[in-house]
């Protein structure tokens, strides 16, 4: 009896772990022009897609693009703010688009779809990420100056350096707590230090959303999205498209519902697929 109860324990256990899933809705067609990075817009119920702009990952060239889309993936405006250089992840805070751009953040007017400011970032040369922090505060990494900052009413320190990091790229403020995607890992910051929470990620661990306090849906540019447990100190894998050379940059995730969105880099799509637990 002893025997079949674990087992059944082992079992039911095995069975939580796989039922995990993501689930293809839509997949858009190859219309981007090397999409980065998606950002959830839930208050106007609509997704933005950075759009690099070519092969050319951190080229000055004014030729990036946010395109607007519905929660379904229609069109609203493919080239909806014009003028970027090679705009990765994106964040909202204070009713406004902050947009990560090789060597500045660009701030979007939503309503007017407007560049209405610029913060250069002296020595920056790959920012990457930004993710709000409050209501109006930001954070954002500097991949290549092995870094992250945060942004306050326009001005901006240092906040983790080389010390700690190799090359920085997803992060997230979740509840109080700061997370930085790294070294094949999600790490957590906190009292001055860098704590190493899950790793074995590899492929360039690129975007990261929160599902509750404990759970995230990370993926890794090569091409892989996973499940990762914090506290359970567990990951699964859910996508793996690398087989046919498809990338999974920096995803986006529609809390409500569950939807992830995946950007292809390279393949110039965007695809969405439902998270599940059944």
């Amino acid at each position: 009896m002893k025997k079949l109860l674990v087992l059944f324990v082992s079992f039911g256990l095995c069975s939580s772990l796989t039922a995990q899933k993501l689930t293809k809705l839509w997949e858009s067609e190859s219309i981007f022009d090397t999409p980065e990075s998606v950002l959830v817009d839930q208050k106007h119920k609509c997704i933005y897609v950075s759009n690099i702009g070519g092969k050319q990952s951190w080229a000055k060239d004014g030729v990036g693009f946010i395109s607007k889309l519905t929660l379904d993936g229609k069109m609203i405006s493919k080239e909806w703010v014009k003028g970027l250089n090679s705009p990765k992840g994106m964040a909202i805070a204070d009713h406004k688009l902050y947009v990560a751009d090789v060597d500045r953040i660009v701030v979007i007017d939503m309503h007017d779809a407007a560049i209405t400011k610029v913060i250069p970032i002296k020595n920056g040369n790959s920012v990457n990420d930004i993710a709000p922090v409050g209501k109006s505060d930001l954070i954002f990494s500097d991949s290549g100056g092995r870094s992250i900052y945060s942004l306050k009413d326009g001005n901006y320190t240092k906040m983790i350096d080389s010390t700690f990091l190799k090359r920085p790229n997803g992060v997230l403020e979740n509840s109080g707590q700061t997370f930085v995607l790294d070294n094949e890992a999600i790490n957590l910051w906190a009292e001055g230090k860098l704590t190493r929470l899950v790793d074995g990620m590899p492929g360039g661990a690129d975007g990261v959303e929160p599902l509750n306090l404990n759970e995230y849906i990370v993926s890794c540019w090569s091409g892989t999205v996973y499940h990762v447990d914090i506290k359970k100190k567990t990951k699964k894998l859910l996508l793996d498209s690398t087989p046919n050379k498809v990338n999974a940059a920096d995803i986006g995730l529609d809390r409500r519902t569950n939807i992830v969105y995946v950007p292809t880099f390279f393949d110039n799509k965007v695809v969405a697929y439902q998270y599940s637990k059944k």
